[in-house]
């Protein structure tokens, strides 16, 4: 969700912001004072372990499509094998009431 909301901001300022944006930098101790961007040909992305790298915004669109696409292809996996997991558990209960059921008509006779 990080990495769509990254692309998405970066293409924002690629088509809106050309010539940079005013924002508001925290200082310390939460003071913040007002700053201007205006060089917008790189930026520093957070690839993990609070481990940034500096990126052209080509390379910063192209870094969050690829991370896109292994989260993906990982949720997938994940999706598979927890659908694999409920059926299991299914069956298990399944397999459960029907030996309650047997005990119950053994008991009755």
């Amino acid at each position: 969700m990080e990495y769509l909301q990254l692309k998405n901001t970066l293409q924002t300022f690629d088509t809106h912001l050309p010539d940079g944006y005013k924002t508001q930098v925290n200082i310390g101790s939460n003071v913040f004072m007002q700053a201007r961007v205006r060089k917008m040909d790189s930026i520093l992305v957070d690839v993990g372990k609070n481990v940034f790298l500096d990126m052209s915004i080509p390379e910063a669109e192209r870094y969050c499509d690829t991370r896109v696409k292994i989260l993906t292809k990982q949720s997938d996996v994940l999706r598979e094998e927890s659908v694999k997991k409920r059926a299991q558990i299914k069956m298990a209960l399944i397999a459960i009431s029907e030996r309650t059921k047997l005990i119950q008509q053994d008991e009755s006779k």
